[in-house]
């Protein structure tokens, strides 16, 4: 068994450049389920990233463009046998290359491409937000995504020929203009086309979406017939089932999250639930109908959802009950968290 030293996976973490680490890193992940104090080292240091304020909202691009270069000097100096074991061997874990991306839920992992017809394994990374963080992120053709709390993306290393991404969560995004290679980015029962320009997505699991346009002009394929919708700045589309809706909206008030702020204005409350599920990683659940018919008007920044519910009860009509989070018995994960807020009328 491969002698662990803490010293070296440390350096590591400090991206202090040392000559054949990530093979010492491969082979201590490759004996991870055998080696209970390399699995306890890095459990703690998950729970030390997370204790620290100051890393909720890293720029992780860095570290991703780091991995690629160490997986192509990987594969220049040992293909194609290292490569291949690699791949068949580390598909889930791939970012073992680099310690940092374990503390930033982000991780490289190969996956099937099933559009290929020669079987080649093509290389995805996906950047995954944590609960109650934002996370910034730089993809490899220069625009930024912003992803909230619990969504991530996907997309192909190869991205500046394919610049397409899969987004499960909510997510906004400053596109870089490329004419020959159009963005897209796909989710359930969904998909937008683009260019460049700044526009947000937000994904429910029932299929459910919305798109708002900050700038420039986006078009939405809707539904398993893929009805185009072209959006112009200040629209939000807004897909309920087989509806969809059209409307103005303020969109930079629409995109106020990515700097932590929270703003209504004279909110329709059903929206203003929405927009709390959206934020928190939440399930916001209106007992009394009664409620819909109230407006909210009101800013916050960087509040907690309980601050908020408490603020908000203090001008409003409503009452509200945080119910403890679910198991999933299947396997063992949490649920989103349930709130139920009543009329106290």
């Amino acid at each position: 068994m491969t002698k662990l030293d803490k010293k070296r996976i440390l350096d590591y973490l400090e991206q202090v450049e040392r000559s054949g680490e990530h093979k010492y890193l491969v082979e201590l992940f490759s004996e991870l389920e055998g080696h209970p104090e390399f699995s306890e080292f890095l459990k703690n240091d998950w729970n030390r990233f997370f204790d620290s304020e100051n890393n909720v909202n890293k720029d992780l691009s860095g570290v991703l463009n780091r991995l690629h270069k160490e997986i192509e000097a990987i594969e220049e100096e040992n293909k194609p046998s290292f490569t291949k074991r690699l791949i068949n061997t580390y598909s889930r874990i791939a970012a073992i290359l680099l310690l940092p991306l374990i503390a930033a839920s982000v991780y490289l992992y190969s996956v099937q491409d099933k559009r290929s017809v020669t079987n080649e394994t093509v290389p995805m990374a996906e950047v995954v937000a944590p609960a109650n963080a934002r996370v910034k992120y730089t993809l490899p053709d220069s625009s930024v995504v912003w992803l909230n709390s619990g969504s991530h993306i996907k997309y192909s290393t190869a991205f500046a020929k394919n610049r397409h991404i899969e987004l499960k969560g909510k997510a906004y995004f400053e596109v870089t203009h490329d004419s020959y290679h159009p963005f897209s980015v796909s989710f359930p029962n969904g998909k937008v086309e683009v260019l460049g320009t700044k526009f947000s997505v937000s994904t429910k699991d029932n299929g459910d979406f919305y798109v708002t346009l900050v700038e420039g002009k986006v078009r939405a394929l809707v539904g398993k017939d893929n009805k185009p919708v072209i959006l112009i700045p200040d629209q939000m589309l807004a897909v309920n089932g087989n509806d969809f809706l059209v409307k103005s909206v303020n969109a930079k008030n629409s995109v106020a999250w990515i700097n932590g702020k929270l703003i209504f204005r004279d909110t329709p409350f059903n929206e203003v639930a929405q927009k709390l599920s959206d934020w928190y990683n939440v399930d916001v659940i209106i007992k009394d109908p009664s409620l819909n018919r109230i407006t909210y008007r009101g800013v916050f920044k960087d509040e907690n959802i309980e601050n908020v519910l408490r603020l908000m009860s203090m001008t409003l009509p409503i009452r509200y009950k945080e119910l403890p989070r679910e198991i999933t018995k299947s396997n063992g994960t949490y649920k989103k968290q349930k709130i139920i807020i009543y009329s106290n009328q």
